[in-house]
């Protein structure tokens, strides 16, 4: 039984305290991310709390001064230390620290040793099987009650990561999973704590989740997800905005939205995270290594698809049951819908021929971002970039730079190149170069 929890300044829990002694002790980082868990049986000091004998009459405030354990005080435990995807599995004994094993994570399971093991996964991206691709066996099976919680193991449980993919500490009765920048309680379908964005939507309470309409919203994390990546190539050009950032960038296999976790180091990262956690424009970015042409034209990279401005308006259902009777509130926001369109395999060639790593993958996520903006303060949706009226040369001059400038030559039936002067008259092929290197040909 849980007798006390302790939260840091990001209101995450550092340190769980149960009745029979035992302690959940975590660490994070400035940031949010969690750095190690102590799992501990037995600590050097007492860290139950004492009875507070007060009168329910007497309103005195009375301080309570919890006991801070450190790691030093832990005598036996097992826990986790986390490294961006890398995880390392400890035992203590007589406060000596052991690495017992190592789980190196994917996108589809994790390696651990010499194993490698999948993930079988519902519609709702529960792990429900681990496959085994050594042995080729299921070695772990798990099924759920709808808000999550685990009702019947088939098999012994080898791994953390079921519902949601989001890690499940049973240890010590605490039964809850964390989303990184808050817990779920499955057992009663709540979250233990307030999004650490509440601020930005104070107009809701900080315990309504997705603004109150889940069949329209999903929201993982905690942090908003506005960016959504699709296409063939969609995995390819994540990994190129991961190069482009001190950030780790996450796309939702299922839905294509990002998720952002780390520091942000620079004006572009922090750029980047604010278009990741944006309400205000809602990004869908196409990635496909077979898009050479698109609005009509030829697309070198990446090219600008506008937005629509929509209002969304958002119905909240207040029920009293005294004279009051029902009472609906009606929020409305204006939200720019952007599309923009992707070739990472010529953003690749661009970046390479540049000695950049991700720089032009970055700069079509914040073109089409930044596009979003200029139309929510215009108050006008914008067509795409070869259409008259669009934001996109304003957007394209406030996004980062591309990394590189590109020419063309274009050659008609015969190899001869055509000048630009001539209008192009009987082009049957065209190369663009950036930095003397080949990086697209058309069509």
């Amino acid at each position: 039984m849980i007798s006390q929890i302790q939260y840091n300044i990001l209101n995450l829990p550092s340190q769980i305290n149960f009745a029979d002694g035992s302690v959940i002790l975590n660490i994070y980082a400035a940031d949010g991310r969690k750095l190690s868990s102590y799992y501990a049986s037995q600590v050097t000091q007492s860290v139950s709390p004492q009875p507070i004998k007060a009168k329910i009459t007497d309103l005195t405030p009375v301080a309570i001064s919890p006991t801070q354990l450190n790691t030093t005080d832990i005598v036996e435990a097992e826990g986790t230390h986390y490294i961006d995807n890398f995880e390392y599995l400890f035992d203590i004994k007589s406060q000596k620290e052991k690495i017992t094993s190592t789980r190196i994570h994917n996108s589809e399971g994790y390696v651990s040793g010499s194993n490698f093991f999948y993930f079988r996964r519902d519609h709702l991206g529960n792990n429900r099987e681990v496959w085994n691709a050594n042995t080729q066996q299921t070695v772990q099976v798990t099924n759920y009650y709808p808000s999550g919680l685990p009702w019947k193991y088939e098999t012994a449980q080898i791994q953390p990561y079921t519902y949601n993919d989001k890690e499940f500490v049973e240890m010590f009765g605490y039964d809850s999973y964390d989303y990184g920048f808050r817990g779920y309680y499955p057992a009663i379908g709540r979250f233990t704590t307030i999004d650490p964005l509440a601020h930005k939507y104070y107009s809701w309470s900080p315990y309504v989740y997705c603004m109150g309409n889940p069949i329209r919203f999903i929201d993982p994390t905690g942090m908003a997800t506005t960016i959504y990546v699709t296409g063939a190539n969609a995995d390819d050009y994540t990994n190129q905005l991961n190069a482009a950032s001190s950030l780790t960038i996450t796309r939702n296999a299922e839905t294509g939205k990002l998720s952002a976790t780390g520091e942000a180091k620079t004006a572009d990262d922090k750029k980047l995270l604010e278009a990741i956690n944006s309400t205000d424009v809602v990004s869908t970015i196409t990635a496909d290594n077979s898009m050479k042409e698109v609005n009509g034209g030829v697309m070198i990279g990446g090219a600008f698809g506008g937005n629509t401005l929509e209002n969304e308006t958002t119905t909240i259902n207040r029920r009293f049951e005294d004279a009051v009777g029902e009472i609906k509130l009606e929020i409305t926001q204006t939200v720019a819908k952007a599309k923009q369109y992707v070739n990472p395999e010529v953003l690749g060639n661009l970046d390479k021929a540049n000695g950049n790593n991700g720089q032009a993958a970055l700069h079509e996520a914040l073109e089409s971002y930044t596009g979003g903006l200029i139309s929510l303060k215009n108050g006008t949706s914008s067509p795409a970039s070869n259409v008259a009226g669009s934001v996109y040369t304003e957007a394209h001059k406030k996004a980062p730079y591309q990394g590189g400038t590109v020419t063309e030559k274009v050659y008609d039936n015969k190899g001869n190149i055509i000048p630009a002067s001539a209008g192009y008259a009987g082009a049957v092929k065209a190369e663009y170069y950036s930095n003397g290197k080949l990086i697209m040909t058309y069509p």
